[in-house]
């Protein structure tokens, strides 16, 4: 069954800014930075299994049509330590930005198939992926390298999209109200 995440993507500046520090990693040797992998900057609103592709499309259509584009400051750089161990930068988790979550969960929930835990409402930590770094040696490494990278960013979410994870595939994108 194939994975699919829901991403909110950024202003091209922000993207620029973000894309900056993943070559910055790709450069120090984290060989699983987002920048190796060919991704694009984004805060996934949620990763789940049996996604119905065909049926959220135009649902999602609609409520990018309805959603505002919104601010977003890149605030900090979390840890999720564990067999992967992820980098991360950390959005200030403001009340526009969980709304914009909660509202999600209502109008995708039916779509979803098996939602993954970190990801469902009250367990969600919003974060931009930097690397995956696999153990705390590693994870030393790309804290290092980012240490001195001006924080926060501020910049806007944009644009929404899904895409199948493992290869990546960006299977639709639509434009934020007023974006």
């Amino acid at each position: 069954m194939a994975t699919h995440a829901v991403e909110l993507y950024f202003d091209d500046q922000t993207e620029g800014l973000v894309r900056r520090l993943w070559r910055l990693l790709a450069d120090a040797g984290a060989e699983d930075s987002q920048h190796v992998l060919g991704l694009r900057p984004h805060l996934s609103l949620t990763v789940a299994e049996g996604v119905d592709t065909d049926g959220m499309r135009e649902v999602m259509a609609g409520w990018a049509a309805r959603t505002a584009a919104f601010p977003v400051t890149l605030s900090s750089i979390g840890i999720f330590p564990g067999e992967r161990g992820v980098v991360f930068l950390a959005p200030t988790p403001g009340a526009q930005l969980l709304e914009v979550h909660a509202d999600f969960q209502v109008a995708f929930g039916a779509f979803l198939g098996k939602q993954q835990a970190y990801y469902r409402p009250g367990r969600w930590v919003p974060h931009v992926t930097l690397a995956h770094v696999g153990g705390a040696a590693r994870a030393g490494r790309v804290l290092t390298t980012s240490w001195d990278q001006a924080l926060p960013i501020e910049g806007r979410v944009v644009q929404v999209g899904l895409s199948k994870i493992r290869p990546s595939v960006l299977r639709y994108l639509f434009t934020l109200e007023g974006a």
